[in-house]
């Protein structure tokens, strides 16, 4: 039968595996073979029969496979597989297969005029339309209805039956119960509710009723919230509103009293009121003043200032003695809440004999004397500033001082200090002219208690340093305000200096060389600063985070140009940069300057330098491991983003996800890599969703692996490459052998003289980028340019369409490259060839064709490769490569560009 080609797509991270399924033809007792040949070098790379790599499953279907293990050495190209049928000696093909050994896929194929072919995954299905008849009406879909779902006991298996015909039919499930499990840990105590509010007390008040007496609520006190009406009666129940029904609180009447005397049996307990008694003399009160019984009278005060009081053996008014004073009166009760009057307690009023000696006191063998205010300065003095502690001179030195200033009182310097039983050997400290030692005692002291200048006149270098050398000094605090430093600030292990803000504390240098803050020590942290400086700097760096330092943390800063270098990032691991602006100054300024690195992050941060006058680079990048940026911004540096490692140093592992970076307005690339020399490597990397954008006629990003230098496995995903103004050089330019596993994909490319160029790389992936006009430019010169001797690059799935002088241009000398399904790319374009006088011979482009054979009469066709036979279907040319076709009925050729 006349066949149609099966082409299968096979990834190098796969099985060689293909079926082909056949109607209308019985493969029973046949003898079959597949011989896999590599199409370019016409070289068999292996055979398979049945048993040994070919299935024969029944009588239409053959089931092919190979290890993905013996084709490792495999050529990425084309390969054919066909299948031959050698039964009784006679060698007939069955149908032509062809592999793409190279990139993973779904199979593709075509229709030809006596067979067709049909795809699933790796399956063809070869339907001869010879001798079969017309395809029968497609039948009904089956509709699969879930019925009966049955809860079967634990430990029962699970069953399914499905019933009914299609394409209506059921699934009825039995599904067994799980096991009961263990009781699960008792919950936690939920919170304890509020407190209510407090109730309302009723204020009474006893209301006549005629003979009656009841008591009426008149107010409420003491609660909170709303208040209870007033008004109501006290009922034998609770409170009514009329007052006939509220409770008689008078007693039955008693008997009747007759004439004569009344004894005190017949007075009621409290039946005698105030003013059935006699009058009393003026300021007086009714009682005994004697120390013997009898009848009362009036005791009077006749002088102010005088209490009733027991004076020997009676009761009168006058002053109060010693005896007449309980000891422990004077509580911090009775002072506290102001029982007694101000001035109460003279100094006349005092007894000499009621003050302890100095040496009790500081013996503790007396709990109850009281302590000379002289002593209490003793315990715990309090001085004004440092200047007066040091000639502070007592006669026994306190345990404490507490400074209310460092120069003077309120200037933020005061602190409290303890004494030591010898000089410390840090800086936070002073000697009072008694001799005794003293330290600070703050938990979280700053910069103002060492002497440091707010003002930013005096230098506060010393201050700093000497603030941070008090071993209990975990975190030191630097108050709003500038501080000029003459040197560098250093941080050493579990340090933590923390300004008040990037917006209210500035550290300015006056140095021309020295960093501003080295940081030399595990678990610092440095935040809330703005660096600055008020000389022309040489060198250092706003941070300098050494070679002994892990696990390091600037957060919340800022630094101005004239500090001219940023960060230094020197062999660290674990550290973190975040929240911060970096203004590099002018060349040879450098925003960050990764040396050596592990671990690191740098998140939210901006990195810039005045236009007109750029820095030699936002971010440089020596030798590092596993670093992280997020949301970076690399700004107007000339070489924005420059890679520097040499031999024996490496970029590894660097991931920027959401950056953006744009190279300043003249020259500059927004990625550089033309730092790297000897034997330097950058690998194992990816640009996720970032931005790049170059200088006036620059490359957006330019990557070059010359001589000994290695790039490989740099990933460029859904990035954009917009232009800085008109055409400019080339969105992202690879070159050398040494770069391999470059991928470039989903991306946007649009406005420049070269989308993409491949010269002399050692591999690489474009795919599904979009590369024309977009985002209010035009299209690209050329959209992709290979050229060189660039080899193993595959240009699949991209849109460039709009360009102006070419979409793909493909002049590399390399022999693996493979260019597909680009559209506007060229790929696919052909037509009818005119056939001359036989032995006719056709010559194929500068692209790989396929030439379609069909009628007339061939009597061989002969390629570069060899005689193919009498009328093939389908001969498939390399680039440049000729066809020798001989007939004697001329046939009809069509060819067709395809890749």
């Amino acid at each position: 039968m006349t066949n149609t080609i099966a082409v299968f797509s096979i990834s190098t991270e796969e099985d060689l595996r293909f079926q082909l399924d056949f109607n209308g033809i019985d493969l029973t007792g046949r003898t079959l073979e597949v011989a896999v040949r590599e199409r370019q070098s016409d070289t068999v790379k292996a055979t398979l029969t049945a048993g040994s790599g070919l299935t024969i499953e029944s009588t239409g279907k053959v089931i092919a496979r190979y290890a993905k293990s013996s084709m490792s050495t495999w050529a990425r190209t084309e390969y054919s597989a066909d299948l031959i049928d050698k039964t009784g000696g006679q060698y007939t093909r069955l149908v032509p297969v062809r592999l793409v050994y190279s990139t993973a896929g779904r199979t593709v194929g075509s229709i030809a005029n006596q067979a067709r072919v049909t795809w699933a995954n790796n399956v063809a299905v070869v339907t001869a339309t010879g001798g079969v008849g017309p395809t029968g009406d497609t039948g009904p879909a089956n509709t699969l209805t879930i019925g009966d779902v049955a809860t079967l006991e634990t430990g029962e298996p699970a069953t399914a039956e499905i019933t009914g015909s299609a394409p209506d039919q059921t699934l009825n499930l039995g599904l067994p119960k799980g096991n009961i499990g263990e009781q699960g840990i008792q919950g936690i105590q939920g919170i304890q509710g509020i407190q209510g509010q407090k109730g309302w007390a009723p204020e009474l008040a006893a209301v006549v009723d005629g003979a009656r007496r009841v008591q009426q609520v008149v107010d409420w006190v003491g609660g909170e919230g709303t208040k209870p009406a007033a008004g109501d009666y006290v009922g034998a129940t609770g409170l009514v509103p009329d007052i006939a029904d509220a409770v008689d609180i008078r007693g039955e009447p008693g008997a009747s009293v007759g004439p004569g005397s009344i004894g005190t049996a017949e007075i009621a307990d409290d039946a005698v009121t105030n003013a059935k008694l006699r009058e009393s003399a003026a300021l007086s009160v009714i009682g005994r003043s004697a120390n013997t019984t009898g009848n009362p009278a009036d005791i009077a005060a006749a002088t102010d200032g005088h209490v009733l009081r027991r004076a020997g053996t009676a009761l009168d008014f006058g002053t109060v003695d010693t005896a007449g004073l309980t000891d422990g009166l004077l509580s911090a009760d009775a002072i506290g809440r102001a029982k007694m009057a101000d001035g109460f307690l003279t100094a006349a009023k005092i007894s000499p004999t009621a003050f302890v000696d100095q040496a009790t006191a500081i013996a503790g063998t007396n709990s109850t004397g009281i302590m000379s205010p002289l002593m209490a300065m003793q315990l715990h003095a309090v001085l004004r500033t440092r200047a007066e502690a040091l000639v502070y001179n007592p006669e026994t030195a306190p345990d404490h001082i507490l400074l209310l200033g460092y120069a003077v009182v309120g200037d933020k310097g005061g602190a409290l200090y303890k004494k030591v039983v010898s000089e410390p050997t840090h800086l936070g400290k002073f000697q009072i002219a008694e001799g005794s030692w003293y330290e600070i005692a703050e938990a979280f002291p700053n910069v103002l208690m060492f002497g440091a200048d707010l003002s930013g006149v005096v230098d506060s270098l010393a201050a700093f340093n000497a603030a941070l050398g008090v071993a209990t000094a975990i975190c030191v605090d630097v108050p709003a305000g500038t501080y000029k430093l003459s040197g560098k600030v250093t941080l050493t292990a579990y340090k933590r200096l923390r300004g008040s803000g990037q917006a209210t504390c500035f550290l300015s240098s006056s140095s021309t060389t020295a960093d501003i803050i080295e940081v030399a020590g595990y678990y610092c942290h440095i935040s809330g600063f703005r660096f600055l400086s008020s000389v022309t700097r040489t060198a250092g760096y706003a941070v300098n985070f050494t070679n002994a330092c892990a696990n390091c943390t600037l957060d919340d800063f800022y630094t101005e140009t004239s500090t001219l270098n940023g960060i230094n990032w020197d062999a660290i691991s674990d550290t973190r940069v975040t929240n911060g602006t970096i203004n590099a100054g002018a060349s040879p300024g450098v925003g960050i300057n990764v040396v050596n690195g592990f671990a690191g992050y740098l998140g939210r941060v901006i990195v810039g330098c005045d236009p007109a006058f750029p820095s030699f680079a936002s971010m440089v990048l020596t030798n590092l491991a596993d670093m992280t940026l997020e949301y970076v911004q690399l700004l107007q540096g000339t070489a924005n983003f420059y890679f520097n490692p040499g031999s024996g140093q490496e970029v590894d592992s660097l991931v920027c996800t959401g950056c953006y970076f744009d190279a300043p307005a003249s020259g500059g690339k927004s990625l550089d890599t033309s730092g790297m020399t000897g034997t330097g490597k950058f690998q194992r990397s990816a640009f996720v969703n970032c931005w790049f954008t170059p200088g006036l006629n620059g490359d957006n990003v330019s990557v070059v692996a010359t001589g000994s230098k290695i790039i490989n496995d740099l990933m460029f995903v859904a990035c954009k490459y917009p232009p800085s103004a008109g055409l400019n050089g080339t969105a992202l330019y690879a070159e050398g052998a040494g770069l391999t596993g470059l991928i470039v994909a989903s991306s946007a490319i649009y406005g420049h003289t070269t989308g993409i160029r491949l010269k002399d790389v050692g591999g690489a992936m474009i795919n599904g980028n979009i590369i024309g006009p977009g985002g209010g430019f035009s299209g690209n010169g050329t959209a992709i340019l290979i050229d060189g001797t660039s080899d193993y690059c595959t240009v699949v799935g991209n849109t460039v369409n709009g360009n102006g002088t070419a979409a793909i241009a493909n002049s590399a000398s390399g022999t693996h490259n493979y260019i597909a399904h680009n559209p506007d790319d060229g790929i696919g374009v052909g037509g009818t060839i005119t056939v001359g006088a036989s032995p006719y011979v056709y010559t194929a482009g500068a692209r790989p064709e396929m030439l379609y054979i069909r009628g007339g009469t061939v009597s061989n066709v002969v390629t570069d490769s060899g005689s193919i036979g009498a009328t093939p279907s389908v001969v498939y040319l390399q680039p440049n490569r000729a066809c020798q076709i001989t007939y004697s009925v001329v046939p009809n050729v069509v060819r067709q560009v395809v890749g």
